[in-house]
């Protein structure tokens, strides 16, 4: 009997060794130093669904910003089929090569379809949504961002959740602030997990300087306003401040999208840079209106992104512009009926 209970210590001994070993040749196995796997997930849409979002930007001159371009070109492609991404482009402000490289990840490339009449040659953004939306098989979105800014998964997330909700023959506005992040000479960001490291690392902007815009097909009515050019400042505030005046719903979708600008050696406010001949070019286009409005914190809804990974759309209840509201004869809380909330948190 005491030889049989020898024999089986030995043995269960012999197997926590086995166990111990194998486990350390796994841990070892995967060297810290050795790549990480990309974990960028590339959402398809169902078959009997067309594509999320036509979403689309322009590139300016400036070949310090080459790599920042090279950036943002992989990181949309990277965010899968259901993202159509649109490169526009003036004929005064190309980088060589940038329409090649877009043409081989999936972009879209045309040249802008219009621009304004200054030596600058800036594009309209009006006239961009226009052809977008006359271009290619109709999307349940449609917006613009800014060449300098990269996302991550949370935007497709984001909009597959407001899809879930909104009547899309109703209008709606979803908008958002940014982080900036100081970006290294050259510094290449390879992946959409990437995006969401050095978002962490930066710094969210003010609510009132917005980079990107997105509406439903007939979300906004972006062949009525004025010409207002991009990269210029002075227009994002507007175009929030005349969606509640047109009682469109306005989505603060800051919570949930991860919006990454791509800091370079011209700063955060590049656009107030600009020669003083077109600096101002939009405030002259918008004339005199509110602009505490315009900002994001005045939307009238919001959206959360719960920790697994749900993203749910909530009213503002307790808006910090009602007293804006009510100078203009309006409610922030003008969506009853036109989208359904989520009731749960």
């Amino acid at each position: 009997m005491r030889r049989w209970l020898c024999r089986r210590r030995r043995a269960l001994a012999a197997g926590v060794v086995a166990l111990t070993v194998y486990a350390v040749m796994l841990h070892t196995s995967r060297s810290p130093t050795s790549p990480r796997p990309d974990i960028s997930f590339h959402p398809s849409p169902p078959p009997d669904q067309p594509r999320l979002i036509t979403l689309f930007t322009t590139f300016g001159a400036d070949p310090a910003k080459r790599q920042t371009y090279e950036n943002t070109l992989r990181l949309w492609s990277l965010l899968g089929p259901s993202v159509r991404p649109i490169l526009y482009y003036s004929p005064g402000r190309q980088l060589p090569g940038l329409h090649e490289l877009a043409r081989s990840l999936g972009w879209e490339v045309f040249p802008c379809p219009d621009v304004s009449p200054t030596p600058g040659q800036l594009p309209v953004l009006r006239r961009m949504f226009v052809h977008a939306q006359e271009t290619g098989a109709r999307t349940a979105f449609y917006g613009y961002a800014n060449g300098d800014i990269v996302f991550d998964e949370s935007l497709v997330l984001t909009l597959r959740a407001l899809r879930r909700h909104a009547d899309f023959s109703r209008r709606l506005m979803l908008v958002g602030r940014r982080f900036n992040y100081r970006m290294r000479p050259n510094e290449t960001i390879s992946s959409l997990f990437d995006v969401t490291l050095r978002a962490r690392q930066g710094m969210w902007f003010m609510s009132t300087a917005l980079d990107y815009f997105i509406s439903t097909y007939d979300g906004y009515p972006w062949r009525d306003i004025p010409d207002f050019v991009v990269g210029r400042i002075g227009y994002d505030c507007w175009l929030v401040a005349h969606a509640i005046d047109l009682r469109i719903p306005v989505v603060d979708a800051s919570a949930s999208v991860t919006a990454l600008h791509q800091t370079g050696v011209d700063g955060n406010e590049a656009g107030r840079q600009a020669s003083v001949m077109d600096r101002f070019i939009n405030h002259g286009l918008a004339g005199k209106f509110d602009y505490y409005i315009g900002d994001a914190k005045c939307a009238q809804l919001r959206t959360v992104r719960t920790w697994q990974d749900r993203v749910l759309l909530k009213p503002v209840l307790q808006n910090p512009c009602e007293d804006l509201y009510r100078r203009r004869n309006r409610s922030s809380r003008y969506f009853g009926g036109l989208i359904n909330v989520d009731a749960d948190m």
